[in-house]
């Protein structure tokens, strides 16, 4: 079981604003490392759209603390505080940048 077997990996923050593209930070305690998820892969991974949960969404930056699948309801959903698997997927270079690359990741939610 990946949760078992995982360092400590916490969700630490949800930016679900309009003026970058979509993330949720994922702090590794050993090593001390913070790693951005893409929404859009996650969104590729499970197969539906990850929105803010309306609820609990905060100022005009869209800083949530919860996010939700629409599309698919077996797909986790994701909130601040939870301890996650987090596994690499893929590695991939910009569209727009070929100078750029990023690793892509996948999060599993640790019951």
């Amino acid at each position: 079981n990946a949760c078992t077997r995982a360092r400590l990996r916490f969700v630490i923050g949800m930016d679900f604003s309009l003026k970058k593209p979509e993330r949720i930070y994922v702090q590794l305690l050993k090593p001390g490392v913070q790693v951005k998820v893409y929404a859009q892969d996650l969104n590729a991974h499970h197969r539906c759209m990850y929105v803010p949960d309306k609820h609990r969404t905060f100022g005009r930056w869209g800083t949530a603390v919860k996010v939700l699948p629409q599309g698919n309801p077996r797909a986790p959903t994701y909130a601040i505080g939870m301890r996650v698997s987090l596994r690499v997927l893929d590695h991939a270079t910009y569209a727009k940048d070929h100078t750029k690359d990023r690793w892509i990741f996948s999060l599993t939610p640790c019951i």
